[in-house]
């Protein structure tokens, strides 16, 4: 009899810690931060700054679209963070961005496209009206993929530069992938889930293609010069 007491007792004992609740995981969303930088410091519009080939320019907007962000995993599969985004900075700042629902997934590497490259969302202009007004010129020209204005300052006198860079067709095409390794792993733990991406306005002048204020300082279709101008967006965003 004493042997089936301790035998129920210790059942008793065991029901009770199967009734524990199970430990509870803290898990955040990874969160991506597109940062905007002049020559890696602070950037903002409206505020005179100096080129790597000695001009001042004053950017007073600032407009783009970083499509399909991806995340690659450990097993090398990638998830979607965002299909469509687009960037107005005087509106709306930094850009951010939430990725869920990957717990069980470490990343380690990021890919975006700065631009609108496929040529049928083009030709429809099927993105809603964020993205139209004011980045789509038209049925035959698309959207425009990157859209910088400011002012420009020459023999202390004021003048306009606008560079709105886009088309998608043959030669013509301006989009540009961008793939970049993480510094370290992110996953939706506590602590390890950021990435920032930072891009660096001033690189938008000098690399690997100079431009001049003096000469360029008015791109407003498709062609070659717009095609060298969006060569240097690679160069624009690094992780560090």
């Amino acid at each position: 009899m004493k042997n089936l007491l301790f035998v129920l007792l210790g059942l008793g004992i065991l029901a009770g810690c199967n009734d524990d609740p199970d430990p509870i995981v803290k898990e955040t969303p990874i969160e991506i931060t597109i940062q905007h930088l002049w020559n890696n410091s602070d950037f903002t519009l409206n505020n005179w700054y100096v080129t790597a080939q000695s001009d001042s320019f004053k950017p007073t907007t600032l407009n783009y679209h970083i499509n399909h962000i991806d995340l690659l995993d450990q097993d090398g599969i990638w998830a979607q963070a965002s299909e469509w985004e687009l960037v107005n900075y005087g509106k709306d700042g930094d850009k951010k961005l939430t990725l869920t629902g990957v717990s069980d997934r470490s990343f380690s590497k990021i890919r975006f496209t700065i631009g609108v490259e496929d040529s049928l969302v083009n030709q429809n202009g099927e993105l809603n009206d964020d993205f139209t007004d004011p980045m789509y010129w038209g049925m035959a020209m698309g959207y425009i993929n990157l859209k910088l204005e400011g002012k420009r300052m020459k023999s202390g006198t004021e003048g306009n530069v606008y560079f709105h860079i886009g088309g998608y067709a043959g030669a013509n095409q301006t989009a540009r992938n961008i793939e970049l390794d993480l510094p370290s792993n992110v996953e939706m733990l506590l602590g390890s889930n950021l990435v920032t991406v930072k891009m660096d306005v001033e690189d938008f002048f000098h690399s690997p293609n100079p431009i001049m204020l003096s000469t360029t300082n008015d791109v407003q279709t498709t062609g070659s010069t717009a095609v060298m101008i969006s060569q240097n967006w690679d160069s624009m965003f690094t992780i560090e």
